[in-house]
């Protein structure tokens, strides 16, 4: 399979992050685009994804993830997150620092269950 990750036509600087699947950057090791679905990762969305501050899109879907979807994504500013067909447990977080937010594809999961 081909890489899914590209750098902006604009940017005409060659990084890391442009060789990596499912990745692709604005500027230099910034991270905007976060597209694995159907990876089947069977894990936890980790909290160190909110370092990635410059990110809009997430997609995570189909990737058999559970547990829930940690506060510290707020410190992205996404404006597209898609998480549907895992088993993502709830509560949701209270993300009032996301008003970017417009796309939030979250259904199929078995929201309101706690994983503890």
């Amino acid at each position: 399979m081909p890489p899914l990750c590209h750098a902006d036509a604009g940017d005409n600087t060659t990084t890391m992050c442009t060789t990596w699947t499912g990745v692709t950057c604005h500027q230099i090791d910034r991270v905007t685009h976060l597209r694995l679905p159907t990876f089947n990762l069977t894990a936890t969305i980790d909290p160190i994804l909110g370092v990635l501050d410059a990110m809009v899109h997430l997609e995570l879907s189909g990737c058999n993830l559970s547990g829930t979807l940690p506060e510290e994504l707020s410190n992205t500013t996404l404006i597209q997150l898609t998480v549907h067909e895992n088993s993502l447990t709830g509560p949701l977080p209270a993300w009032s620092a996301m008003s970017q937010l417009t796309v939030a594809q979250m259904s199929t999961n078995p929201w309101g269950v706690s994983d503890k």
